[in-house]
């Protein structure tokens, strides 16, 4: 999606910046293919050095965390570069933010809580890119032997020599830096629609408000802003059906990439001071992405139900009849819930993490247990 201002005050725009860069830079584009085949040729060379040298042991050893890793980046590297994804994202800004009311339209209190929001959320996107650059630098095995961490650098340094080694130790350690902020530009995409999502409820309920204030019930002016409203709240429920629709799926990858990461932490817990810098900012990561998704998801759902209550609230008894059937279309249709799906994911997840953890590490421990005894 390309950038352009369509909301005037778009105070959320530079969300969109940084995904900006990496899906629509022709260079950069060029770049990110490459990574992107890169990745798949780390993956395919692992398995075949792990089959043809028969080291199965380290499927069950700390090297799961590489693969949850990898998993959450290829699945956003899908998602952020296939054309179809790109088409998507394009539609819903260019054919739904059109329709949408101008910031503007509400009191100066509102629109300045928009703009504290916006501020508040844009520091939390910049946060969250210190600590992937931090936690993607500590990723790099600065010191003594810790590059068996990753097993695709230890097949690296097994089999390569010389100045191949070098080359390929670049490219994979630039690799992590350019998929960890694949990952958050997904989050900020996300976080940029759902904002205005929320923005544009909160209009709605102030132009209830504001109708259920209004003295003069015969003046045609409550008709065309009841229909204007209904309008708007129609199309955030197109809004909210396609946005769940895209990122149905993304999410769900994610979610599954920060279970796999958070159960190998359990099962292989820090040894090194390597691997506390990589667990403390891989965990900043994942607090703010995944409750900044659930934060953003109720927020949301409570402003859309606050919709209805405000529609109930409206001196319908006193407007003339063509307001009143206006108004109880407007009932029915609130009654709707506006829910995005990926912060519900995010939550079954969690629980999902908190099962395995109570059933699966015993047996784990057990097992390990076992197999180093014997």
């Amino acid at each position: 999606m390309k950038s352009v201002k369509i909301l005037k005050d778009d105070h959320l725009l530079k969300l969109t910046t940084l995904s900006n860069i990496l899906s629509f830079h022709r260079i950069v584009k060029k770049i990110s293919f490459f990574y992107y085949v890169f990745m798949l040729q780390i993956f395919v060379v692992d398995v075949l050095v792990i089959i043809f040298t028969n080291q199965y042991h380290l499927i069950l050893t700390r090297y799961i965390a590489f693969g949850g890793a990898s998993f959450l980046s290829l699945s956003n590297y899908i998602i952020l570069y296939h054309r179809s994804y790109a088409k998507m994202y394009s539609s819903i800004y260019y054919e739904t933010f059109p329709n949408l009311w101008p910031l503007r339209h509400v009191s100066d209190i509102d629109y300045k809580r928009f703009q504290s929001l916006a501020k508040r959320t844009i520091t939390v996107s910049l946060i969250m890119a210190i600590a992937t650059a931090i936690a993607a630098t500590a990723a790099l095995p600065w010191y003594g032997n810790e590059y068996n961490v990753y097993f695709p650098v230890k097949v690296a340094v097994d089999y390569l020599k010389n100045w191949k080694l070098h080359i390929y130790l670049f490219l994979f350690y630039s690799l992590l830096y350019h998929g960890g902020f694949t990952v958050i530009s997904n989050l900020y995409c996300f976080m940029y629609m759902v904002l205005h999502l929320y923005n544009q409820f909160c209009m709605i309920n102030e132009k209830l408000k504001m109708l259920s204030e209004f003295q003069n019930a015969e003046d045609n002016v409550v008709t065309q802003e009841l229909i204007s409203c209904i309008k708007l709240h129609q199309q955030l429920l197109e809004f909210t059906r396609r946005i769940n629709s895209m990122l149905y799926f993304p999410i769900f990858y994610y979610a599954i990439g920060v279970v796999i990461i958070a159960l190998s932490l359990f099962l292989y817990p820090i040894v090194t001071l390597g691997d506390l810098c990589r667990m403390i900012f891989t965990g900043v990561i994942a607090i703010f992405s995944t409750g900044g998704i659930c934060f953003l998801g109720q927020l949301l759902e409570n402003e859309s139900e606050k919709t209805f209550m405000s529609a109930c609230a409206t001196k319908w008894y006193l407007w003339n009849r063509k307001n009143k059937k206006l108004l109880q279309i407007f009932l029915s249709m609130t009654q709707k819930k506006t829910v995005i799906s990926s912060s519900g994911i995010i939550t079954i997840n969690y629980r999902l993490l908190i099962g395995l953890y109570r059933t699966i590490y015993p047996l784990m421990m057990f097992l390990i247990h076992i197999s180093n005894t014997f």
